[in-house]
């Protein structure tokens, strides 16, 4: 099912609290940004989402289950994260990589059988790296890498998929190829996506639904064209930002143009 939700989480670094009582649902089915400032609490949040980080109060649940009474194997059947600049052994090729995604749903002894094949080959078709299978991840461009990365998060065979800020270090082509391929996912496969997103436009334009954290609290969600106004980046981005309408889909595009000194 992939049901994600917090309820009054809190988590704290020492004696920081950087997630202050946060209670949020994942929609399924949906692609979800989370936006903010630096150090806001974005990847903090998609880190506990996913088990990574022990909150200091409240709870994370999938399935309706309490996500730290879960074992590391069971989460992985049924959630894959791809954190912020991964790497990998040198040497490893792309298939190599992906088969690495299996893990979780091996036995002991780590034997191959047929539906790792399978969804490896699945992942790989999925991903547009059939042609690449053989080659060393090191042979890549920026995007093929990102994408080989989010290959063997599909070979998990999870029904969702967290991203902690996909597109960086990208430029503006290969940013675009790594989130119209979480598109297409989230389309044809019906994949529930959380992704951290610094670009705006690019979380108004990919996701269904965003949630603006400030300060490590939600300050606003929905979808972007709901809630992105003036109002809101002055309030969590400290900027001044004209919100224009794309000519027929009604996409917001933000412009920002002052740094708000209150």
């Amino acid at each position: 099912m992939g049901v994600l939700l917090t309820e009054q989480l809190q988590l704290a670094y020492e004696d920081r609290t950087i997630l202050h009582d946060m209670s949020v649902r994942i929609p399924q089915g949906r692609i979800t940004a989370l936006v903010g400032r630096n150090g806001c609490g974005k990847s903090t949040l998609l880190k506990s989402l996913a088990r990574l980080l022990p909150p200091t109060e409240g709870h994370v649940y999938l399935d309706g289950k309490k996500i730290h009474t879960m074992s590391t194997r069971e989460v992985a059947k049924q959630l894959a994260i791809l954190p912020q600049s991964p790497t990998a052994p040198d040497g490893l090729t792309v298939e190599g990589l992906v088969r690495l995604g299996r893990y979780p749903h091996q036995n002991l002894f780590g034997k191959r059988g047929d539906e790792d094949d399978k969804m490896v080959a699945w992942a790989l078709n999925a991903t547009h790296l059939t042609e690449f299978r053989e080659r060393p991840l090191t042979a890549l461009s920026g995007g093929q890498r990102q994408r080989a990365w989010i290959a063997m998060a599909l070979a998990q065979g999870t029904d969702l998929l967290l991203l902690d800020e996909p597109t960086t270090y990208l430029d503006m082509a290969h940013q675009l190829e790594v989130l119209e391929l979480l598109e297409e996912l989230n389309r044809t496969q019906g994949k529930t996506v959380v992704m951290v997103v610094h670009d705006l436009n690019h979380a108004a334009r990919y996701a269904h639904h965003m949630m603006a954290i400030h300060k490590g609290t939600l300050a606003e969600e929905g979808a972007p064209g709901d809630i992105l106004t003036p109002e809101l980046l002055l309030r969590v981005f400290g900027v001044k930002a004209h919100i224009y309408r794309e000519e027929g889909s009604g996409v917001p595009i933000v412009v920002p143009y002052q740094l708000s000194h209150a």
